[in-house]
């Protein structure tokens, strides 16, 4: 928008500015950013009436003059505000700056007072645009920023009027920025304050700045940048019916005009402005219009036109006394004589013009006069400022004491709320600690109980079948040693938690010996050597000398390297190594077992000696968590300590550190080897028995001709493997499996007619199994059956979820788990002739099932290619992404029929419809189905239908 006056640098001292900012600062110190101060007392309400009965234009400015002398005398600060704010506002509105001046910083100290900051930004505004004016434009950019720094420290941000004062600031920020031809920060400025007018829904804002942004353009001579946003404020402006911003636009469209010697569309927008702002009270800008038109009618030498506007003119600028408009009058009319020749006339206009433009620069140093009676305020207020300071001062003092009382009952709450918590913790703390041990135990008796039961399982199944049936010679010995193997197995278990009873509650006494440990190491490791050489693994022994003497406990030795080494050789992979190394010096021996297998990980080295504690991802190699807390027990009862490092994937070392010498005040007698020989404990090795009959279970037997079902038994331990393959063998034919990834691998290459899978096995254990046969396309039709030692109703509802048929706990009768297989045999059986029927006949209002969605499958690919005389299994299997073998299985599993022999069903039930319709002779109907011979046709239709084509096309249907 044009400035209403033009505007003058005047320069300022240094201090001046420093003042300003000094004031502004030392008053947001004392006045916190909210819009209702502590003193305030007069209402809202008030306010709001007071606001809309000054601000009308119908209310007299000596009314207005009247109430503020009233407030002045009641020191009714917020009255003080509106009324001097609005005479300020009227003052400047008849370009009396002087006064303006006065009357707004009398409302910016009663702003002050009530310690209202949207009052005081509003007074730093008003008192900005005043200065800037009159050219004052340092001393205006100092009074818009403080207005910025105030609502921007606003506590709410998006407060209404807060906002306004906000673009109020950009706004004149902007204009001092364009005086000076900054237009960059000018541009800057006026978008910023145009986003905020925006935001705040202000019409009459957005027309506002849209015209400045059309002034920067203009004044860089873009002139279509310019008339576009002179247009967008022309449509804000019609759109609030605002004359005077109207009228603007139209002077704004004629100078751009005027500019590009456009002097007819000038002449024509300047009278459409003229016509608008034409008796409007506001005269300054009314003669902006009026001189308009006289100027461009003297460039269109239409000189009556001209002087006629230009007389009018003259006569309103003596009227208001408006000297800047007066000086431009007589310019003209110095313009005027000179296009008429009277070149007398118009020196006499020239020098009145430039005596008029001198009296505007006395008007202007009477203004730094004013200025310098502002500074004088500035200082008034300051100290006023400083008395504020120190009556708040006074009270933080007060306000201090109160808080470091406060601040001390606090403090003993506080003290009190912690030692409250800290003892609810500790119980919390205890009560989880309570139930982790629950849970361990639980999880202890829930192995114990699968260690017990899968011996008990071999024991009783193995003892019936000796009692009930006639077995082989060699067949008995193997059942009377697996018996007696797992029988073993058993007493092991429970002598090791007897002794750690014994142990824990006194009542064991060491038998104390001194002797060589090297012999007695070397002993143990040879009975070692046979179960570390089924797995093909290595132990090598480095003792660092042949001859190590200490006193040592026979018993408690075996038990500690019998837990170590088995261990290491049970999460060692073949062909691994294990070593144990002997080493000692004046005070202590030491005994390293070291491995090379899967490696214990860092977060569980403090709790794997912990009593119940199994490490987890072990490989799936399941324990009764008590070995290694047996084996602490024992090197501690020794007066020992036993440490261990660590790596996934790389291996582990068990270090058990032991005395020489034993502070034991007891008779230590003399170990020599045979006496005492680790060879007489009741220790069993878990390793493979080597003989046949054991062997014969885990060698691939393919299903015989005969038709007896095949059956996949996946069990890890060789003994129930044998026993549950001795129960099935004369009625199926059982393929054995030794763990979940070899069972999976069989069952994807033979698809057997059902599985039996064990729960827990090394590698992938029988639920996993469980999930990917069921989720497995070819396999999902395949009955499983989970035979487990985990016997709870959560382990049975988890095997179900995972898409268990049927499952049995161990020990179990041998007839459930017969009658189970043969019951899913004849389920089985009928649902063969379930899917055969769903799926050939139309409108079948069975079920979709997995199975079924399979057979349509294989249906629709014969459908799609049946009068291909060459269409076999082979096409059909590409189609699906598996070999004709599987595809053989899975529909004969699905349907009772060979692959090929379910292409020939689908092909003549597809014949028989088409020979119901008889549009087509026999010959059509063979060639239709894939059938180039028809007399082949005919033979198989009889096969399968046992009528002829001929003879099936006359039955009455």
């Amino acid at each position: 928008m044009n400035l209403l006056v033009k505007y003058v640098h005047v320069s300022r001292q240094q201090l001046t500015q420093l003042t300003v900012r000094a004031v502004v600062f030392l008053f947001l110190t004392v006045v916190s950013c909210t819009r209702t101060g502590n003193t305030t007392i007069e209402s809202t309400a008030f306010k709001d009436s007071l606001e809309k009965k000054v601000y009308s234009r119908n209310f007299p400015a000596d009314s207005v003059l009247l109430l503020l002398n009233s407030f002045t005398a009641s020191k009714n600060y917020a009255g003080i505000y509106i009324t001097s704010c609005e005479l300020g506002n009227r003052y400047r509105a008849q370009s009396d700056f002087s006064n303006a001046i006065d009357y707004h910083q009398q409302s910016l100290n009663a702003a002050l007072l009530l310690k209202d900051t949207i009052y005081i930004a509003q007074a730093y505004n008003n008192i900005g645009t005043n200065l800037r004016r009159i050219g004052v434009l340092p001393e205006a950019s100092d009074y818009h920023y403080q207005a910025l720094q105030i609502t921007e420290s606003f506590q709410d941000v998006n407060d209404k009027a807060n906002q306004k004062n906000r673009v109020m600031a950009l706004n004149g920020i902007g204009n001092i920025a364009l005086s000076i031809n900054d237009f960059n920060e000018a541009e800057n400025k006026f978008r910023e304050a145009l986003k905020g007018e925006v935001t705040i829904g202000s019409n009459l804002g957005q027309a506002i700045n849209y015209a400045n942004l059309g002034a920067i353009y203009q004044m860089r001579k873009q002139y279509d940048s310019a008339f576009y946003y002179y247009d967008l404020s022309m449509i804000k402006n019609q759109l609030i019916g605002s004359k005077l911003g109207i009228g603007l636009c139209h002077t704004h469209f004629g100078e751009i005009f005027e500019d590009q010697n456009e002097y007819q569309k000038a002449e024509d927008e300047y009278r459409k402005a003229y016509a608008v702002m034409d008796g409007m009270d506001d005269k300054w800008h009314w003669l902006v219009s009026c001189l308009a038109v006289s100027r461009i009618n003297l460039k269109l030498d239409n000189f009556d036109e001209a002087l006629r506007y230009l007389e009018k003119a003259k006569e309103t600028a003596e009227e208001i006394r408006s000297p800047e408009h007066l000086s431009e009058v007589y310019a003209l009319y110095e313009m005027y004589y000179s296009r008429i020749g009277k070149y007398r006339d118009a020196l006499e206009n020239n020098k009145l013009s430039v005596m008029y433009q001198d009296s505007i620069l006395s008007i202007q140093k009477n203004n730094q006069v004013t200025d310098i009676r502002i500074n004088y305020e500035r200082e008034k207020n300051l100290k006023f400022i400083d008395q504020l300071n120190r009556e708040k001062e006074m009270q933080v003092r007060e306000t201090r004491i109160i808080l470091t009382a406060s601040a001390a009952a606090l403090l003993l709450l506080i003290s009190l709320s912690v030692t409250l918590w800290y003892a609810f913790l500790q119980r919390t703390k205890k009560n989880k600690t309570l139930r982790e041990i629950d849970r361990v135990k639980s999880n202890f008796f829930t192995n114990i109980t699968h260690e017990f039961r899968t011996p008990l399982t071999i024991i009783l199944g193995h003892s019936r079948q000796l009692q009930n049936k006639k077995v082989p010679l060699e067949e008995e010995k193997y059942y009377l040693s697996a018996i007696e193997k797992q029988g073993e197995q058993m007493l092991r278990l429970v002598n090791q938690l007897l002794d750690i009873t014994k142990i824990s509650s006194g009542l064991d006494k060491p038998v104390w010996k001194n002797g060589n440990i090297v012999t007695f190491i070397g002993i143990l490791i040879d009975r070692y050597r046979l179960f570390a050489n089924d797995k093909n693994i290595f132990i090598s022994f480095y003792p660092q000398s042949p001859l190590i003497e200490m006193d040592f406990v026979p018993n408690y030795i075996t038990d500690i390297f019998q837990n170590l080494l088995s261990n290491a050789i049970k999460y060692t992979s073949n062909h691994g190594l294990v070593s144990v190394l002997i080493t000692a010096d004046e005070k202590d021996v030491k005994l390293k077992v070291t491995d090379n297998g899967v490696g214990i990980s860092e977060d569980d080295f403090e709790r794997i000696f912990d009593l119940f504690y199994q490490v987890p991802n072990s490989g799936d190699k399941q324990s009764s968590g008590i070995g290694l807390a047996f084996t602490k027990q024992l090197v501690e009862h020794m007066n020992g300590t036993i440490e261990v490092k660590s790596q996934l994937n790389k291996g582990s070392e068990f270090t058990v550190t032991l005395p020489l010498r034993t502070n034991e005040k007891v008779n230590i007698e003399k170990w020599e080897p045979g006496s005492d020989s680790p060879y007489n404990t009741n220790f069993s090795v878990d390793w493979k028995d080597e003989s046949k009959a054991c062997q014969s279970v885990f060698e691939e037997e393919v299903p015989h001709v005969d038709g007896k079902p095949s059956i996949l038994l996946v069990e890890d331990n060789p003994d129930v493997l044998f026993y549950v393959q001795s129960l099935l063998k004369d009625e199926y034919n059982v393929i054995a499996a030794v763990d979940g990834v070899d069972g999976m691998e069989k069952a994807l290459r033979l698809i057997p007619d059902i599985i039996i899978t064990d729960a827990m096995m090394p590698r992938k254990d029988g639920l996993t199994l469980c999930k990917e046969v069921k989720s497995s396309t070819i396999l999902n039709h395949i009955p499983v059956i989970v035979i487990t030692a985990k016997t709870t109703s959560e382990d049975m509802l988890t095997g179900l979820k995972c898409g268990a048929d049927v499952y049995i706990r161990k020990p179990f009768q041998p007839e459930e788990l017969l009658i189970r297989i043969s019951n899913l045999l004849e389920f089985i059986k009928v649902m063969k002739v379930k899917y055969m029927k769903a799926v050939l006949e139309e409108g079948s209002k069975e079920p979709m099932d997995a199975n079924m969605i399979f057979l349509h499958n294989v249906t629709n690919l014969i459908f799609k290619k049946i009068s291909n005389p060459n269409l076999g299994p082979q096409q059909i299997a590409d189609s699906l992404n598996i070999s004709p073998s599987q595809l053989n299985r899975k529909v004969n599993a699905i349907s009772g029929f060979s692959s090929s022999a379910y292409i020939l069903h689908v092909k003549i039930d597809y014949s028989k419809k088409l020979l119901i319709k008889r549009d087509k002779n026999i010959g059509e109907v063979a060639e239709a189905c894939g059938f180039l011979d028809v007399a082949y046709f005919s033979r198989i239709f009889k096969k399968i239908t046992g009528v002829t084509p001929t003879a099936y096309r006359n039955l009455p249907q």
